[in-house]
């Protein structure tokens, strides 16, 4: 919040404003990204300011690439690097007004897709018995919407005077997959 508040950064050092990027230097990067639009939301849009806004996005760019670079070869030497590029010059570009920021939406979409790979790694590693598709393939093609409308059908419509046949043909073909009912109501 120091960082895109113009009235709270305005005396800060890059010293001071590095400073803050190490609280949390995992996640600093990304609260920023999240709110330097809309610290300067308020502010009459012009040449100047758009300017700005792009550059902010360039550094936050370089920022990643500085980034994959740590992660990837453990150069823990380009932290402040880091830092400056995807946190405290875009937030100096930028600065305006955030009354409260708002937390990285990624982090909430990356969590999401994590979850999903691992119920698709999971469907897979029981149908690679009775099947070829890999996980990739599971999420890409119809086979699992297939096979759940398989599995779901005979339950939604069942015989007349047969709704017992109905649930004991589901468990045969969870059976000859190798499913559970948890991979019926989680992962399909």
């Amino acid at each position: 919040k120091k960082l895109l508040n113009t009235s709270l950064s305005q005396g800060l050092s890059y010293r001071d404003r590095l400073e803050m990027f190490f609280v949390d230097h995992s996640i600093m990067g990304l609260m920023v990204h999240e709110n330097y639009l809309n610290a300067v939301s308020k502010k009459p849009v012009d040449l100047p300011l758009l300017n700005r806004c792009a550059n902010s996005a360039d550094l936050m760019a370089v920022g990643d690439m500085i980034g994959g670079r740590i992660r990837d070869n453990q150069e823990w030497s380009l932290l402040p690097d880091l830092g400056l590029f995807s946190a405290v010059y875009p937030a100096y570009l930028t600065n305006g007004f955030v009354g409260f920021p708002s937390f990285p939406a990624f982090l909430g979409k990356y969590s999401t897709q994590t979850r999903m790979r691992r119920l698709a790694t999971e469907l897979q590693t029981h149908l690679r018995l009775s099947s070829t598709a890999s996980r990739s393939s599971l999420t890409t093609s119809p086979y699992a919407d297939l096979l759940y409308e398989k599995l779901i059908r005979p339950l939604l419509f069942p015989k007349h005077d047969a709704p017992a046949e109905a649930v004991k043909h589901t468990v045969k073909l969870l059976d000859a997959y190798g499913l559970r009912k948890e991979h019926l109501i989680e992962h399909l």
